[in-house]
């Protein structure tokens, strides 16, 4: 059995599913996979509802030409008609089963500004859950550049503690949705395995590798045996030249947010996007920082319980205290 050397990320890091939506076939395509990543993993552990879920395609699309917001509306569009389909158990047998991901999407036009509802026929697969899940992390997900390195991605990472993975070369077809293409090996190959391994080790934390094993009779590749290192990468911004939030404003706030609260940048700038929408709660923020330091300093002087994450600690207090700050 392979080292488990994944590395512990939080909860803000990752999205958890029970394992049947990642085993799921899925016909996503690279942007609509990305969304949807980024909408679950603002879903946290013991959330009984779903919420709105804020995304800015700026951050997760390469490149700065207007015409990647003008696909935003399409995507979007797409997404709310994709459903995953999968086998669960009804009774004790086999049904085939479908959902739809999204129900409800809402863009500020010329912009990659993102609202997603999911849809509530998925909530007992990422709300609440106690067993057969998976936590992936979000960041590594998102950098690949291709939808089959995302794919291949989350159905290894399931097996990052054991490093092995055995699947039948037509189940991989039917969750990556390919029943119908690439029919001969060598084509799948080339196509899909060896592009999505050049993909996957290129930007993120995991290597794998697979051995071919073929039908007892004939020649027929039938099985594939996939070996799973997982590091722990520095992890880094991606290279990504999109719009950005404006972090050239709010400067003594988001210096005290760094050093006080210990935010990650994208805390900071999830603070700076709620005060694009609402300026008038900057000396909140302000007041809710100095609250944040007595905090830490009852913890020091064992007036209180240590702070084990400030961030964490910040985060709900701000989410507690200013409305809308957590959609």
């Amino acid at each position: 059995m392979a080292e488990d050397k994944t590395r512990k990320y939080r909860d803000d890091e990752v999205a958890t599913q029970r394992n049947e939506l990642i085993n799921s076939q899925q016909s996503l395509s690279l942007v609509q996979k990305r969304i949807f990543y980024l909408a679950m993993k603002q879903i946290k552990k013991g959330d009984k509802a779903y919420k709105r879920y804020y995304i800015d395609i700026g951050d997760i699309v390469p490149g700065t030409s207007q015409d990647i917001f003008e696909r935003v509306a399409d995507e979007l569009e797409e997404l709310r008609k994709k459903d995953v389909k999968f086998v669960e158990k009804i009774k004790g047998e086999d049904w085939n089963s479908a959902v739809n991901l999204v129900a409800k999407s809402s863009h500020k036009e010329g912009t990659g500004q993102v609202y997603v509802d999911l849809h509530p026929d998925i909530r007992d697969m990422l709300l609440d859950l106690k067993k057969y899940f998976t936590r992936v992390p979000v960041v590594e997900l998102i950098a690949c550049r291709s939808i089959y390195g995302q794919r291949l991605y989350e159905l290894l990472y399931q097996f990052a503690d054991t490093g092995v993975r055995l699947m039948e070369v037509e189940e991989l077809r039917e969750k990556l949705n390919l029943q119908n293409k690439y029919k001969n090996f060598y084509d799948f190959r080339k196509r899909v395995l060896k592009q999505a391994q050049k993909d996957v080790e290129a930007h993120t934390n995991m290597t794998f590798t697979w051995d071919e094993i073929k039908a007892r009779k004939g020649r027929k590749i039938e099985r594939l045996l996939f070996d799973i290192e997982v590091s722990d990468p520095t992890q880094t911004e991606l290279d990504f030249d999109a719009p950005k939030v404006d972090m050239s404003k709010h400067q003594t706030l988001q210096n005290h947010l760094r050093e006080i609260c210990e935010f990650s940048e994208s805390s900071v700038k999830k603070v700076l996007r709620h005060l694009e929408e609402s300026p008038d709660d900057k000396q909140v923020f302000h007041q809710l920082v100095h609250k944040t330091e007595l905090r830490i300093k009852d913890g020091e002087n064992d007036n209180a319980q240590p702070l084990g994450n400030v961030e964490a600690w910040a985060l709900a207090l701000f989410e507690k205290t200013i409305p809308n700050f957590s959609q």
